[in-house]
C-alpha cells in the first residue's frame, strides 16, 4: 500500500468515527430530551425532571432533607463515630466485639430510615 492510499484510508476512517461519534452525541441528547417527568406528590402539577432538581410546574422550590432524614442521618454518623471509638480503644482499651456490634447498627439504622420514609416501604 502506497503512502497516498494510507493516506485517503486514515481520512476515510477518521470521517466515519466522527460520523459515529455524532450519531451517538444526538443519540443522546434526543434521550436526554425525551427522559420522563416525576410527579413529586408535593403539589398537583409539581414535577421534577429526572435530569436535575428543577421542579417545573410547581413554583420552582427545591425539596429541603426533612428533620427526620436529618435525624437518622445523624444516628448512623454517631454510630459509625462510637463503633470507631470502641474498635481503635480511643479512650481506653480497644474492644472490637463491641466495635463491631455497634457498627452493625449503622446499615440498620439506615434501612430502617428507608423503611419509614414516605417513599420507603410499601407505601
Amino acid at each position: 500500500m502506497s503512502g497516498h492510499e494510507r493516506e485517503i484510508l486514515e481520512n476515510a476512517v477518521r470521517a466515519l468515527a466522527d460520523a459515529e461519534a455524532d450519531r451517538l452525541v444526538d443519540e443522546a441528547r434526543a434521550l436526554i430530551i425525551a427522559m420522563p417527568l416525576v410527579s413529586t406528590g408535593a403539589r398537583p402539577g409539581g414535577y421534577t425532571s429526572l435530569r436535575g432538581s428543577a421542579t417545573l410546574g410547581g413554583g420552582g422550590r427545591r425539596m429541603q432533607p426533612k428533620t427526620g432524614t436529618l435525624i437518622i442521618l445523624a444516628a448512623a454518623f454517631v454510630s459509625f463515630l462510637v463503633s470507631v471509638v470502641y474498635w481503635f480503644g480511643v479512650f481506653g482499651d480497644p474492644d472490637r466485639a463491641l466495635g463491631l456490634y455497634v457498627g452493625i447498627w449503622v446499615p440498620s439504622i439506615l434501612a430502617l430510615g428507608a423503611l419509614l420514609s414516605p417513599r420507603g416501604g410499601r407505601r
